[in-house]
């Protein structure tokens, strides 16, 4: 199994990634870009969370705007976009995984999961900067960044980066961000019976949806 995985340093326009399985090449942003315009572009609407229960309760993952889930690791935060990941890539879609923690790790997917993960590894600083740029290309049908903390001013680009590229952009916390302009926040707490309890505390129509357990083939086994 392998995984396209980059570390992402100060961003000079010239040097901003580099390839952390090979001896350190500069990497320029022009050469992504290139890379992920080849890919194909989303459309308007919902990406399906692939979780059946989910995709009825709240429609799936809004394209073009920010989403927000929250929970400690082991609450199973990352159990609802899984199954999606693996749509995508057995559609033959790209990933973007901005993981500044390095807490991810791709051995956990399949193969075909895995490989369709485009892995970026910053230094905390520049993580919501890479976020934002892939989110902005619009190349990608979903960016998720993980683990940053509060974004600040940089959630505000970042929302506006999703909407220009129409991304779907997931941010995974431990803690909610209550300045991040989300427009779905999803808590998750754990699993019981097989099952994974999720409370919507704001859904796209602004509401709070309350909590539900959420049990379906495609959510599979517990996740972090």
């Amino acid at each position: 199994m392998s995984s396209l995985a980059y570390d992402l340093y100060d961003p000079d326009p010239e040097q901003v990634a580099v390839p952390v399985a090979v001896p350190k090449q500069p990497l320029t942003l022009q050469a992504l870009r290139a890379q992920l315009g080849r890919l194909p572009l989303v459309s308007p609407g919902y990406l399906p969370m692939q979780v059946p229960a989910m995709d009825t309760w709240l429609g799936g993952w809004p394209i073009g705007a920010v989403s927000e889930v929250a929970g400690l690791p082991g609450t199973g935060r990352l159990a609802l976009i899984l199954p999606l990941l693996g749509r995508l890539a057995r559609q033959g879609q790209r990933v973007v995984i901005v993981d500044p923690g390095q807490g991810f790790h791709p051995p956990a997917l399949d193969e075909r999961t895995c490989e369709a993960v485009l892995l970026l590894r910053p230094a905390p600083a520049q993580a919501a900067w890479a976020a934002e740029q892939v989110a902005r290309a619009g190349a990608v049908p979903l960016v998720v960044l993980l683990d940053l903390g509060p974004l600040g001013r940089a959630g505000v680009r970042l929302a506006k980066a999703a909407e220009a590229g129409r991304t779907t952009v997931v941010v995974v916390g431990e803690g909610m961000d209550e300045d991040l302009p989300a427009v779905l926040r999803l808590v998750t707490s754990g699993w019981e019976g097989g099952a994974l309890r999720v409370r919507c505390t704001r859904a796209r129509d602004g509401r709070a949806l309350g909590e539900r357990q959420v049990v379906g083939p495609t959510v599979g086994q517990p996740a972090r």
